[in-house]
């Protein structure tokens, strides 16, 4: 016997990026994180890797998350072009410095996830926690782009 998926739209993605609910759950997916050491699992995944020029993080909301892996990966990953794709573009200036101090360039990729994965320019493509929020026939379209566009593709993501 098997189960159906119900895939709702979550809250983030229909919030105003300076909403407070919005500012709420991105706290609170920040200590998600760290219980998880999602960021030192990720890291930890990417540095065997031969270094980027450019990568992006799908899903990455504030970049808070990919600016802890960079911060892991930076002395194996000198001056990569973190790409931040999602929905809005809420990466702070403070995280911006954070990555410009480590060496790194950061950009925003604004938009669905589908209309932005045609024209990415990334060597590694980057998922965390966020593949789950797919059905099966979405999650085989994302993984199809993006072994178009990219060498590799790592994602710390829950059992489905």
């Amino acid at each position: 016997m098997g189960f159906s998926r119900t895939l709702e739209p979550e809250l983030l993605d229909l919030l105003a990026a300076d909403d407070p609910r919005g500012r709420a759950s991105r706290r609170d997916l920040a200590r998600i994180n760290f219980v998880m050491r999602q960021q030192t699992i990720m890291a930890g995944l990417l540095r065997p890797l031969a270094a980027p020029r450019r990568l992006a993080d799908l899903g990455s909301g504030d970049g808070r998350f990919l600016l802890g892996v960079a911060r892991r990966t930076a002395s194996h990953w000198p001056e990569v072009t973190a790409l931040i794709v999602d929905r809005q573009d809420i990466v702070s200036p403070q995280t911006r410095a954070a990555f410009a101090a480590l060496g790194c360039k950061c950009e925003s990729v604004t938009g669905d996830i589908f209309e932005a994965m045609p024209h990415l320019d990334a060597e590694i493509i980057t998922a965390n926690l966020f593949l789950h929020h797919l059905d099966d026939a979405a999650l085989r379209r994302l993984l199809t782009l993006a072994v178009e566009k990219a060498r590799g593709f790592v994602a710390c993501e829950p059992h489905r």
